[in-house]
């Protein structure tokens, strides 16, 4: 009886340490690598710099 309870225990604390292992790895995923996209990922998504003129997405004809 007392192997079960020693295996029990044991099997818990393992899940514990394996638990609180997946949610390290899952907190430093997210800060890593963002799940959505933030404000300026984007090519052409954020405003142009005060006082500097927006870049053309084409070149201008001549």
């Amino acid at each position: 009886m007392l192997r079960i309870i020693n295996r029990v225990l044991a099997f818990g604390v393992a899940t514990l340490v394996a638990a609180a292992l997946f949610v390290t790895g899952v907190a430093i995923w997210s800060w890593w690598e963002p799940a959505a996209p933030q404000v300026g990922d984007a090519p052409g998504s954020s405003p142009a710099p005060t006082g500097q003129a927006p870049i053309p997405s084409t070149p201008p004809l001549r």
